[in-house]
């Protein structure tokens, strides 16, 4: 009897990897967390909020995000097992693969907790999208919970921990959120594509080839071998940064983003006055600021947001509609850029404020100051430890994601004191500050700022 291998396999057809597989019966477990409820809410939240209002092709979801993310997975989990069989691990690994089941579904899961519109909406709940992650699986109502106690009863808790960043062995956790993870891998190959801005490309087979293991202050690190990974390495660095500075913290994208907050400030300040907005509950607690239940939060995505914009755009409220109409077609918030705010910049602002306020704009929601380092978008290498405002948890943070460049005796350097390029960037601060303001005040600006 001939069996057909075609039929055991569950394919899915992706625009980087081209293929992704799972056996039917092998990877059983993470296809059923795929076609779980809170895994498909993720094809309704784009990878990139709004930015498809800046490159066209941005409209890729989180769901393929994270597909992508397994994939890789797999494969690097594959390729560490090599190097502890090939004895190139120096016997730190143990046994790499008795975490592989946890990794590939760590993977998959690592941002299932995900709001609307990327990293808006954790400003108005006051938590991030790892909490909420780890709400959902750990939380016996979703099926993910369900799924994974199923499969194995500790699977909750277990995952839950790596994407807390607590489980041990700590390389298990770096393979999905350190420097040169799955998940930056990924978004930074996946982005680059869907946008068509090059930069964030480079040579994955590489990286993947040069993957390396040692022995840092007695603890077992995964990084890249000296001689043959350095250059990937900074490639790699480059890349990100190049991401960072022209699509993630591009300045049409960020309009958007500010008029979006505008939007939902507007909706929760008429909500404290009374004013109903929405009959759908999540909705409803999000404009109170009133906390959600797990299934709630998974009831908020892109579509249930915009269509709460395009009902608004007709609400008898000027602002919020106004607010509503400029975002749905593209009527963006114009900006000015500052290498440095000048020394009058509040006095300045003052005169802005007032154009705003005699053109029936209301400052507070028509004029607004963004500094792009200080969104969810930080970065070990790419924004510098110059600044005061950092605080020692997130140094600490940063100590720990080093990427370690490893010598064929294992002994570590650090990529950016192997690298003068890094290095560089490493000391050199980032900090894009502009301000945002409607068309309609334009000529003032032009006036208060000298053209700008």
């Amino acid at each position: 009897m001939v069996v057909n291998n075609a039929r055991m396999v569950r394919v899915f057809r992706d625009p980087v990897h081209n293929i992704i597989s799972f056996h039917k019966k092998r990877d059983r477990l993470f296809l059923d967390l795929v076609d779980s409820r809170e895994m498909q809410r993720l094809r309704r939240i784009r990878q990139l909020g709004f930015s498809y209002v800046t490159y066209l092709g941005a409209e890729h979801s989180r769901f393929a995000h994270s597909l992508g993310c397994a994939h890789l997975m797999k494969r690097m989990v594959d390729k560490l097992a090599e190097l502890r069989d090939d004895n190139k691990d120096g016997g730190l690994l143990n046994s790499i693969q008795d975490y592989r089941e946890l990794l590939i579904c760590a993977a998959i899961l690592h941002d299932v907790g995900h709001g609307p519109f990327s990293h808006i909406l954790e400003k108005v709940t006051g938590k991030k999208h790892e909490h909420w992650t780890r709400e959902i699986i750990m939380d016996p109502t979703t099926e993910v919970n369900q799924i994974l106690a199923a499969h194995n009863k500790d699977y909750p808790q277990k995952i839950g921990e790596i994407i807390a960043k607590v489980f041990v062995p700590q390389y298990v956790v770096k393979l999905l959120s350190s420097q040169m993870d799955v998940d930056r891998i990924d978004y930074l190959l996946r982005d680059s594509l869907m946008t068509g801005a090059d930069y964030g490309s480079f040579d994955l087979e590489w990286l993947l080839r040069s993957l390396a293991v040692g022995d840092v202050q007695g603890n077992t690190e995964i990084g890249i071998h000296y001689k043959k990974g350095q250059m990937v390495a900074e490639d790699f660095i480059l890349a990100r940064r190049a991401m960072y500075l022209q699509v993630y913290f591009h300045k049409t994208t960020r309009s958007a983003e500010v008029l979006i907050r505008s939007i939902l400030r507007r909706a929760i300040d008429l909500t404290d006055n009374g004013v109903s907005l929405s009959e759908y509950r999540p909705v409803q607690l999000l404009l109170q600021k009133q906390p959600l239940t797990t299934g709630q939060y998974l009831g908020l995505d892109d579509h249930v947001l915009m269509y709460h914009f395009h009902k608004w755009q007709g609400h008898k409220d000027t602002v919020l509609s106004d607010l509503c109409s400029r975002l749905l077609n593209r009527k963006l918030l114009k900006s000015i850029s500052f290498d440095d705010y000048p020394e009058n910049y509040v006095d300045l602002t003052i005169t802005l404020r007032k154009a705003c306020d005699e053109a029936g704009l209301p400052h507070q929601y028509y004029l607004a100051e963004d500094k792009a380092p200080h969104s969810s978008y930080k970065d070990f290498y790419i924004v510098s430890k110059q600044t005061s405002e950092e605080t020692e948890e997130e140094v600490n943070r940063e100590v720990s994601e080093r990427v370690y460049l490893f010598r064929s005796n294992q002994d570590a350097v650090e990529l950016s004191v192997a690298s003068e390029i890094i290095s560089a960037l490493r000391n050199k601060k980032i900090y894009i500050k502009r301000l945002y303001y409607p068309r309609e005040i334009e000529e003032t600006v032009k006036q208060v700022f000298g053209g700008g």
